[in-house]
């Protein structure tokens, strides 16, 4: 994932020992996994607790190639977390929460 996938703000990749977190912006922070299945809540709850303890009060994005497990889907929807499925292969992005549509809809 790019960083041009949080939209048109400045973003970096970070290194490791970032709590997280894959991708940083101004507005936003994502969290980017390839998993062989689909993502559980455990990796959305961590999400959040980083969100949550954010001072920068930014809106969390979870990324993943493979889709999400639907308490993952009904924790991120409390906890306010856009969740998006990609497809690196065809270059697609698809929102898959009701926050993560509206981001796209608004724009990132």
């Amino acid at each position: 994932i790019s960083a041009c996938l949080v939209g048109s703000e400045m973003c970096k990749e970070t290194d490791t020992g970032d709590g997280g977190i894959d991708v940083q912006g101004v507005r936003s922070f994502a969290q980017v996994k390839h998993y062989a299945k689909a993502v559980g809540i455990a990796p959305i709850r961590e999400l959040g607790g980083v969100a949550a303890h954010d001072p920068q009060r930014r809106q969390p994005l979870f990324f993943t190639s493979t889709g999400y497990a639907r308490g993952a889907v009904d924790f991120a929807d409390d906890a306010g977390i856009a969740l998006f499925v990609y497809s690196a292969e065809q270059g697609g992005l698809e929102a898959m929460n009701g926050r993560a549509k509206t981001l796209m809809h608004n724009g990132i």
